[in-house]
């Protein structure tokens, strides 16, 4: 998928991210998430860590319903979608998991 006007589908829940070369370089091409990606093409994820003044981490415990690692413990992440930056995929990943934390 190339020249994809929105990054996301709030209708369908479709993930549209960047790909990268093995650099980190955008390469010019997109993808829908969850899709196999080609040898030599990358995506971009990010990992939120939370931690408070006592180095507690929070962590949640995924869904039974995921198709990936149901019903599990972990930290919060995600694809960095087309034409995001990391900082700005990291802000949406604690938004949309429901932590109540304002970043």
């Amino acid at each position: 998928m190339e020249d994809c006007q929105t990054p996301t589908s709030k209708k369908s829940n479709i993930e549209i991210c960047d790909i990268y070369d093995i650099y980190g370089n955008r390469t010019g091409k997109t993808f829908i998430r969850g899709e196999p990606l080609s040898d030599g093409q990358f995506v971009m994820v990010v990992d939120v860590w939370i931690v408070n003044s006592k180095d507690e981490i929070l962590i949640q415990k995924r869904s039974p319903y995921k198709k990936d690692l149901p019903d599990t413990w972990a930290t919060h992440s995600g694809c960095v979608l087309a034409g995001e930056t990391s900082q700005q995929a990291c802000i949406r990943a604690n938004a949309n998991h429901g932590t109540g934390i304002s970043t």
